[in-house]
């Protein structure tokens, strides 16, 4: 039996949004389960908001067995193979999570796709400028280390997790992931380094701002931009983004993230 629900000695409610466990931000479902899992049998301060008031509160985590994560998002395991050995103790709060739903007529619709479509790029945008410090986490994946949800995926990842939404039939957070896949590559195709299109769009634009330039200067138009004297540049961000790619590439075969329970 598990120990008393420490959600209820907090006195949170339904509709709250838990914020960060001992100052540290949460970023969804599977962050917070983590920090929770790893706080078992201390005192965590926890940071919620309740009605749009940010509130915190400490509490201590109480200890509980459960089924080890690496087992349970193994594929090849089911309940019937769980052993005493594919158990621990970890940290419980007693909460599950609220997937808010709305409908929109054609109208308001319209505007609320323009609202998600921007929180979507600043989204892409911020993963972008963090997939650097994601790299250290994805090589641990890689050695052995339990993977971090947040660090990135390559396209067996995205297939894998598409496979297992279509399989419990959440055929509209299917579609949503799609469209988040499709978004970032749009991005990323925009960023400005050779080969990808950015590359192409930001040499033409430097080659119309130098043209401007040197006429208001008097000076004959330079021309071209000479591309060969950039392939060293091109060759390097092409070895970088290929590594990049293998590695989430093994990550994701060895060491794959999948949806929880």
């Amino acid at each position: 039996m598990d120990p008393p629900s420490a959600a209820a000695q907090l006195g949170l409610r339904r509709g709250d949004v838990i914020t960060a466990i001992d100052g540290r931000p949460l970023r969804g479902w599977d962050t917070m389960s983590a920090a929770v899992r790893a706080s078992g049998g201390r005192q965590v301060e926890v940071a919620f908001v309740r009605d749009g008031q940010p509130r915190t509160a400490a509490v201590t985590l109480p200890l509980a067995e459960r089924v080890r994560l690496d087992v349970v998002r193994d594929p090849t395991r089911t309940i019937e193979d769980i052993t005493p050995a594919d158990l621990e103790q970890v940290g419980i709060l007693g909460v599950t999570p609220i997937v808010p739903t709305s409908t929109a007529g054609p109208v308001a619709a319209v505007g609320r796709a323009a609202d998600q479509t921007g929180v979507m790029f600043f989204n892409t945008v911020d993963s972008l400028q963090r997939v650097p410090e994601k790299i250290p986490a994805l090589w641990a994946a890689v050695t052995g280390v339990e993977r971090d949800p947040e660090t990135p995926i390559s396209v067996v990842g995205a297939s894998r997790i598409g496979g297992e939404l279509s399989d419990r039939g959440e055929w509209p957070t299917f579609l949503l992931l799609l469209a988040a896949l499709n978004f970032f590559i749009g991005v990323f195709n925009l960023l400005p380094l050779l080969p990808v299109d950015g590359g192409h769009i930001a040499i033409a634009w430097f080659e119309r701002a130098r043209s401007l330039l040197y006429a208001r200067l008097g000076r004959p138009d330079p021309g071209r931009v000479d591309y060969l004297k950039l392939m060293p540049l091109t060759y390097a961000v092409i070895l970088i983004f290929a590594g990049f790619t293998l590695l989430t590439l093994v990550a994701d075969i060895i060491n794959p993230i999948t949806l929880p329970d």
